[in-house]
């Protein structure tokens, strides 16, 4: 079942992160839509991990949200909002070291791309969404 799981989410930040890397913005109707498709597949067959999978989406939420607010929102809110649903989907402890792989993921973007172009703003959910499934799949031996 962990599979499906992480199909679903795997669909919806293909999506997200083609958008972000193309625009720099998350279109809130695809993530709200991947978050419902988490939250009702959850709901219906996982009953046991919805109190896991809500306080890691809680968590990752409001650690992003806090940067968001203290990097003067360098931070983009849509990778807020995804935070969301990585919290979900990882569960209680999970999302931090998807959280750090993505973060040095962005750091080595960062300082190849700074070699060619001078630009500031990088997209954040393509890099999330990967260290998330990279996450996801290696630490369910049910695969």
């Amino acid at each position: 079942m962990q599979i499906l799981r992480l199909s679903i989410f795997l669909i919806f930040a293909v999506v997200l992160s083609i958008y972000d890397i193309k625009f720099l913005k998350v279109p809130v109707v695809v993530l709200l839509a991947q978050i419902f498709s988490l939250v009702i597949f959850d709901f219906f067959l996982f009953r046991n991990n919805l109190c896991q999978n809500g306080i890691g989406a809680v968590s990752c939420f409001s650690i992003l949200l806090l940067t968001y607010f203290i990097s003067k929102h360098n931070l983009g809110f849509g990778d807020v909002e995804f935070g969301f649903s990585v919290g979900w989907l990882l569960g209680d402890w999970l999302w931090i070291p998807a959280l750090f792989a993505a973060t040095a993921l962005g750091i080595v973007f960062i300082l190849v791309k700074n070699k060619a172009a001078k630009t500031k703003k990088i997209p954040f959910v393509p890099f999330l969404g990967f260290s998330s499934l990279c996450i996801g799949i290696f630490h369910n031996t049910n695969l």
